[in-house]
């Protein structure tokens, strides 16, 4: 991303970091930048790892994604990004995704109480818990049954 940020005269607003960075130091990162973009894959089944927290650090979110994943659906739903649908046959054309790059980064507008948090319950660590929980409460039944 560094060459086109440089060739585009935006690199005070880009920060590159091509080596895997830790989780808890992802989640510092998310919760001090000003919004976060979120680039997918033209692979179908790929779903990027940190969406859920990319949402959870309430800032502005933009997300491109293959149609079919399954994040696209799920944060259009939400309400939780605006999401630019990719596919392996159709990308789109430099100048509507510019756009819409600039819109993002003008738009103050962002209010995580637009968010419908709701949807997100059933991937908590809670409601994860509980399915866990009850997992090990029904293989202790069959186990102590014998």
């Amino acid at each position: 991303m560094q060459p086109y940020a440089e060739r585009f005269g935006v690199t005070d607003m880009v920060r590159e970091h091509p080596a895997r960075v830790p989780y808890v130091d992802v989640l510092n990162h998310l919760l001090h930048a000003d919004g976060t973009l979120i680039v997918g894959s033209t692979e179908a089944h790929y779903t990027p790892s940190k969406s859920f927290q990319a949402v959870q650090a309430r800032r502005p979110l933009l997300a491109l994604l293959h149609e079919a994943s399954t994040a696209a659906e799920f944060l259009q739903r939400s309400n939780a990004a605006t999401v630019v649908t990719l596919a392996e046959e159709r990308l789109p054309d430099p100048e509507t995704l510019a756009t819409t790059l600039a819109e993002f980064m003008r738009d103050t507008s962002y209010d995580p109480s637009n968010v419908r948090w709701e949807l997100f319950e059933d991937y908590s660590a809670r409601s994860s818990a509980k399915v866990l929980a009850e997992a090990l409460d029904q293989a202790h039944a069959r186990a102590t049954r014998r």
